[in-house]
């Protein structure tokens, strides 16, 4: 009788899965060019691959052909693809003009499940909180951490979570190489953090994820494989609002199982260990121009709460902004400051929600940053 009923249940959550609503996140608006506000704004949107989306892409590829193929690159023809791919120069060259005689970048990432307008209405909110310098440049970065609405949610998940470490090894770790002898400042909310984390140092991918995505017959093999980060003299700030990840995150690359494998790496040392760090074998280390990682931690964001600890060594955490100890264990095992700032108005997982609590000026202080009151 029991066995009838926990069938029965997984049926019952099978349908619902495949009745909830998901889809891709794309673009809707045009003109993504620096815009001439002090400070000059830029935006950037990429999709699943990394690959830039070009001003002009729904005029030449249209959003219904893109929606059905899930990919820029996908949806393209071989002329198509250069073009996307001239585009993409372009697009790059006119940031790395935009950073020339700027001593500040400030670089926005949204995460999962969230639209272009509503990432929009959130990185509004974070630049209300900065005091901006005539000198400064900020870059909002948008990417395809798809969409969904009530249990569709679930359906998207575990793409997003690939799509995340993708746009951060093959996208924001381009822009990263533009800057030099600046100050950076990368602000992420929710599952932005993978895509922050995977620009800083190589990630390890889902097994099944990395052998689908280097199947895909118009990328370049090996795609996964990336050169880090170059050592540019910039001086990095990551300030992590929400952040839905957890230890394997923080992996290294050789932590990735095969298929149908489980990972041997083992966690973090424990608290009591003496010392300020301790050796970290399996876990990964970041470019040496990071100085910070600030993040909040969050006991009411029940998103946070769903993937918790017991499910780290699964590629799926999301505790590190729900439990202070994840943070502090991981801190550990690096010499760069790891602090975690407690939300001390517990509420939802909303990045509007973060965007005006106190504990976001708190981190833009404590990294040097000066903020409106």
């Amino acid at each position: 009788m029991r066995g009838m009923m926990i069938k029965a249940h997984i049926a019952i959550m099978a349908l619902f899965i495949l009745i909830g609503c998901s889809d891709a996140n794309l673009p809707t608006s045009f003109g993504f060019s620096s815009q001439q506000f002090r400070p000059e704004v830029a935006q950037v949107f990429f999709d699943a691959n990394g690959t830039v989306y070009p001003d002009a892409w729904n005029r030449v590829i249209g959003s219904k052909r893109l929606d059905e193929s899930k990919s820029l690159l996908a949806a393209a023809t071989p002329s198509e693809r250069e073009w996307i791919s001239q585009e993409e120069i372009r697009r790059i060259d006119a940031l790395k003009r935009l950073f020339r005689g700027k001593k500040r970048i400030f670089i926005l990432v949204h995460g999962f499940n969230i639209s272009e307008a509503d990432s929009s209405l959130a990185f509004d909110l974070v630049e209300r909180r900065i005091a901006f310098n005539p000198d400064d440049a900020v870059v909002r970065v948008h990417w395809d951490g798809l969409t969904g609405e009530g249990v569709g949610i679930a359906s998207i998940w575990f793409a997003a979570v690939g799509y995340s470490q993708v746009v951060g090894v093959k996208g924001l770790r381009r822009i990263l190489e533009l800057p030099e002898n600046q100050d950076i400042y990368l602000i992420s909310h929710s599952r932005g953090a993978s895509v922050v984390l995977s620009a800083l140092g190589n990630p390890p991918f889902a097994a099944r994820f990395r052998a689908s995505t280097e199947a895909l017959p118009f990328l370049q093999k090996p795609y996964l494989q990336h050169a880090e980060l170059s050592a540019r003299r910039n001086r990095i700030y990551a300030i992590m609002l929400a952040p839905a990840v957890g230890f394997p995150d923080f992996w290294n690359a050789e932590c990735e199982p095969a298929i149908g494998a489980k990972t041997t790496c083992t966690d973090p040392p424990t608290l009591p260990d003496p010392g300020p760090t301790a050796k970290c074998p399996d876990y990964r280390s970041f470019t040496t121009q990071l100085q910070s990682i600030r993040y909040t931690v969050n006991r009411g964001d029940s998103t946070l709460k769903k993937k918790a600890y017991k499910l780290s060594r699964s590629f799926n955490a999301t505790d590190l902004g729900y439990d202070a100890e994840v943070g502090q264990r991981l801190s550990r095992c690096y010499s760069f400051t790891m602090k975690g700032h407690a939300i001390l108005s517990p509420h939802q997982h909303a990045f509007t929600l973060y965007a005006q609590d106190p504990e976001l000026a708190e981190m833009l202080t404590a990294s040097g940053v000066k903020t409106h009151d």
